[in-house]
């Protein structure tokens, strides 16, 4: 078994990576984008929380927090993720789905590590 393949023994959770592609509106013939995933499958991966920020912010009727969370997604070094690319985790443990935007990746020999941004959709 080689460093790969342990790593991905410890991938729980599973994710669809979603890019940005042209699709026709076949009655009206006009192009507009939208996410669509890059496979057919989930993907084998695991994600760590990388940091949770409540930021509060002075508006003119008082203050409102803004929320900036990150974490850090890791794949085997075979997945290609695209920075801006939409990226919907399912954590095995608890079934929750998070829909992320995918910072640049950084690949290794042995995964793939990329960092997502999330925002609190009541913002």
């Amino acid at each position: 078994m080689d460093e790969v393949e342990i790593l991905a023994a410890t991938y729980l959770d599973t994710c669809l990576v979603m890019r940005l592609r042209d699709v026709e509106d076949p009655e009206t013939g006009i192009t507009h984008q939208e996410y669509r995933p890059t496979t057919d499958k989930p993907i084998e991966c695991a994600l760590s929380q990388g940091n949770m920020d409540r930021l509060a912010v002075l508006e003119s009727n008082g203050m409102v927090n803004v929320t900036k969370d990150a974490y850090k997604l890791f794949t085997r070094p075979t997945i290609e993720i695209l920075k801006g690319d939409l990226i919907e985790v399912t954590q095995a443990v608890s079934g929750t789905v998070l829909k992320l935007y995918a910072s640049q990746p950084f690949y290794y020999p042995s995964h793939c590590e990329v960092e997502l941004t999330g925002r609190d959709p009541n913002e």
